[in-house]
């Protein structure tokens, strides 16, 4: 640690008493435990205070040596869970947990992928001009608020509910962007823009394609955040179904099954049937569409909804369909994917024979509840429903 370094109590943290002269902290949403001297060191840094004058009130304080090791040693645990920060930095720690969208993994993999985000600036350059306001929604990292003024944008609204939103802030200062970009932090449907936008930009596509609500979040933008006549970025989305075999090994991993349960029971000697009967909470496997080319298909990919996104109506879907089977075999899932025009020359697509490692959706794969035995030239009838924000799909007859 620099001694000159400023250093100040972050202001979002909660302190609970614990047992056994330690504290609980809850800062960012986790937990950790310190030990009761952290009441002596916050009681220093309630103000902007350098290292070096830190450490000499501290010493100051202690009563002894180990005492002073004590305060020494959970300071430095305060800095670094980010309890004591600088004064800039005072409420900003990425995580990393993949499962949030606020943590570190999550955008390293969108801004790996340089398929999509290419794309999506290609398409930024061709539609946004000079005059335009334009709506980013969900900027994360700010990378396509940036391009949008890159792109001449007269000024560019960047929404983003996470604390994320503080270092894309810091981004378009960065790339001296902070006077055409301004960050407003919450949830699209939730925020009033001071004027209305020209355009509206936006990557909130989920692996199961309509799961991150880019419905009704869109459907609101066009109604209370949009000019009648505004170019949305996407325009449309198509979704997709792919009937296939999934291969057992990767059923096995994410659902109970005979053949899971029997070998259990061989090695433990228990009965694991009664996980048969217990019901998961939907039937999704989140897979990149790219490792699906060497699964067998039953049938070319089937355009199942094409979505306006400047025209939306219903939040939910229930489409009928059918195809017929081009080969003999077990047919026991569906990938779920999408196209996307983003604008009217510039296409994104998660075909598996299009995509490639950097895919950073897990594309969906729905697993049938009952696999089904196909031969040539059967047909087969289904419906795809998107409720209650995932989707499902069911055989209703084969022939």
């Amino acid at each position: 640690m620099n001694p000159e370094q400023i250093l100040q109590t972050n202001k979002r943290y909660e302190i609970i008493a614990s047992s056994r002269r330690q504290v609980k902290v809850i800062i960012n949403k986790k937990t950790y435990y310190l030990s009761d001297s952290i009441f002596s060191i916050l009681a220093v840094t309630t103000l902007p205070i350098s290292y070096n004058e830190i450490i000499q009130k501290l010493t100051t304080l202690s009563s002894s040596h180990s005492h002073w090791v004590q305060l020494t040693t959970t300071l430095n645990q305060a800095i670094n869970i980010g309890l004591i920060t600088s004064p800039d930095n005072s409420a900003i720690v990425i995580g990393t947990n993949s499962a949030n969208f606020d943590s570190a993994p999550v955008h390293i993999r969108m801004l790996n992928d340089k398929t999509r985000t290419l794309a999506y600036q290609k398409a930024i350059r061709e539609v946004v001009s000079e005059n335009d306001i334009v709506v980013d929604i969900g900027t994360g990292t700010g990378v396509l608020a940036i391009t949008a003024a890159q792109a001449g944008a007269k000024h560019v609204y960047a929404i983003e509910a996470t604390e994320l939103g503080k270092v894309a802030e810091r981004n378009f200062a960065k790339n001296r962007l902070n006077d055409k970009i301004t960050l407003l932090e919450g949830l699209s449907t939730e925020i009033h823009l001071p004027e209305k936008a020209s355009v509206l930009v936006s990557e909130i596509i989920g692996n199961d394609p309509l799961n991150e609500r880019i419905i009704p979040t869109t459907k609101d933008a066009c109604k209370r955040l949009l000019k009648p006549e505004a170019r949305l970025i996407p325009q449309t989305l198509e979704i997709y179904l792919l009937p296939l075999t999934v291969p057992t090994k990767l059923i096995n991993k994410y659902f109970f099954t005979k053949r899971t349960c029997s070998d259990w029971k061989n090695a433990y000697q228990i009965d694991f049937s009664e996980l048969l009967n217990t019901p998961t909470s939907n039937r999704l496997i989140e897979l990149g569409s790219h490792k699906c080319k060497d699964f067998p298909t039953f049938s070319e990919p089937l355009l199942i909804s094409k979505i306006v996104l400047s025209k939306i109506s219903n939040e939910t879907l229930s489409i009928q369909g059918s195809f017929k089977s081009q080969i003999d075999g077990v047919l026991n899932g569906f990938l779920i994917y999408f196209n996307s025009k983003l604008s009217p020359h510039t296409l994104l697509t998660l075909h598996p024979n299009e995509s490639d490692s950097r895919n950073n959706w897990g594309n969906s794969i729905y697993v049938l509840e009952s696999a089904q035995v196909l031969y040539t030239n059967q047909t087969v009838n289904f419906t795809y429903s998107f409720k209650n924000n995932q989707s499902s799909i069911v055989i209703t007859d084969n022939a």
